[in-house]
């Protein structure tokens, strides 16, 4: 062999045992194939509209996603027990053992050759049955409620594998105070959204791809519109690390998707434990589709000047200048930068302050920091309940905001918030007695709660 050769395949080996952890492939997402049988009723007397209802729920949960090629098969309805052999059949015609074209038997369900052919090249069955099903008046309250309950198997073939790859069971109970086919209604779309969460959750349907180009904080992946990816949409970035002989797979980073074009969609990177470049493999993060919950709990509050005040029994309120709390908020995100948020906070005083808000936001996104301005609405209850009496009040006011987001991983964060609020002042109190009675006295000192106020919160991402 010429020394020309042989340096050449030394370089080769050079480049592929340095560059070995990004020698794996990144694997994009394609389109499932998805066959969709119509649902089997074990309850008789069951009403058309409802297994109808049941069928496009089923329906709109894969078709609605561009991720899969739907195929519904509406006169074809197969009880789960005889499942085993609807796989045992495709496993045959794959395996080119299955002897002959006739068409097969699977209870009362025939089904003919061409269909179980055309079904042994997709990647997915979906096969439901509905095992409950009941609607009643419930008088057990204080005041008549309808009441309509379900329970539905749905389970997902993977015809590769010849194995059942998902086994969901979707219970549900819903109330409505309006009419039967509300609290139906009302059910059907609580069964719809949890098949949709659970479904999207399953690994083998997240969407996958890998990194083409980066560029400083930015970078291009090899999946964009074609398969449903929005802005706003976070992929886990996958490394690998040599352990003895084997590769293991670990979180190395995040990133969130900015804008998107039909084939390539371009992110921002959040996250990065360790250096992200061309070749890596990106793993969608499913956060209850894409909707951001932060749930927080406030360290300080509002700062407030509150006057003294006299009340109808003579109790007085003494001056402060903060009050402290906890509470909550949940924050949707509906596009890149932008969301939605609403929440309740109680703050600790003398009497109990509880601020209901609702609002929006606009994020700046850094790595691992989010900056964001936010506006919220909200409505404020002050009151103190005892056996024999109670008093209440409520206001309305306005506040802004400056978050700053610190990203601890994928799924938390810390978040440090600042801003100014302003209140419609206190002017008078409601006063209940013991006997229901109720009387007004105006405060010769309104309550005002106009400042500065700050805010720290943990918030985990669901």
């Amino acid at each position: 062999m010429k020394p020309r050769n042989i340096l050449l395949i030394i370089i080769i080996f050079f480049i592929l045992f340095i560059f070995n952890h990004r020698i794996w492939a990144y694997e994009d997402y394609k389109k499932k194939d998805v066959v969709i049988f119509s649902i089997f009723s074990k309850v008789s007397n069951v009403p058309d509209s409802v297994l109808q209802s049941i069928n496009s729920s089923i329906e709109n949960v894969f078709g609605s996603s561009k991720r899969f090629n739907v195929y519904y098969y509406p006169n074809l309805q197969m009880d789960l027990n005889y499942i085993d052999d609807l796989i045992l059949k495709i496993k045959q015609i794959r395996e080119n053992s299955y002897s002959g074209q006739q068409d097969s038997i699977f209870g009362n369900l025939v089904i003919n050759y061409s269909d179980l052919y055309k079904f042994s090249q997709s990647f997915y069955i979906v096969v439901s049955n509905l095992s409950y099903f009941s609607q009643y008046l419930d008088k057990s309250q204080d005041k008549t409620r309808y009441v309509c309950e379900l329970v539905v198997n749905v389970k997902i073939i993977n015809v590769e594998s010849y194995k059942i790859e998902a086994d969901i069971l979707i219970k549900d109970k819903s109330y409505s105070e309006k009419d039967i086919s509300d609290a139906e209604l009302k059910s059907i779309n609580s069964f719809q959204t949890t098949l949709r969460n659970k479904v999207y959750e399953l690994d083998m349907f997240k969407l996958k791809a890998g990194i083409i180009k980066r560029e400083g904080n930015l970078v291009y992946i090899s999946i964009g519109e074609f398969v449903g990816v929005v802005s706003g949409h976070e992929f886990i970035v996958v490394g690998k690390e040599k352990i003895g002989e084997k590769f293991i797979e670990k979180e190395v980073g995040l990133i969130r998707i900015k804008s998107v074009s039909k084939d390539i969609a371009m992110g921002v990177i959040l996250i990065e434990n360790q250096t992200i470049t061309e070749g890596d493999q990106i793993k969608e993060f499913v956060r209850n589709i894409s909707i951001g919950i932060d749930n927080s709990y406030y360290l300080t509050g509002l700062k407030v000047n509150i006057p003294y005040n006299i009340y109808a029994t003579d109790q007085t309120l003494p001056e402060i200048s903060s009050l402290f709390g906890g509470g909550f908020n949940l924050r949707v995100y509906f596009d890149f930068n932008k969301y939605f948020l609403v929440g309740a906070e109680a703050y600790i005083y003398k009497l109990p302050f509880i601020n209901y808000f609702g609002g929006m936001g606009y994020s700046f996104f850094i790595r691992r920091l989010i900056t964001s301005i936010e506006l919220n609405f909200c409505l404020l209850d002050l009151g103190i309940y005892s056996v024999e009496n109670s008093y209440s009040s409520r206001t309305f006011g306005v506040r802004a905001l400056l978050n700053f987001e610190f990203l601890l991983s994928p799924y938390s964060s810390i978040l440090l918030s600042g801003g100014y609020c302003i209140f419609v002042p206190f002017n008078e109190i409601i006063y209940f007695d013991k006997d229901k009675n109720q009387y007004k006295y105006f405060l010769q000192n309104p309550i005002s709660i106009n400042d500065f106020f700050i805010r720290l919160s943990y918030n985990l991402r669901l």
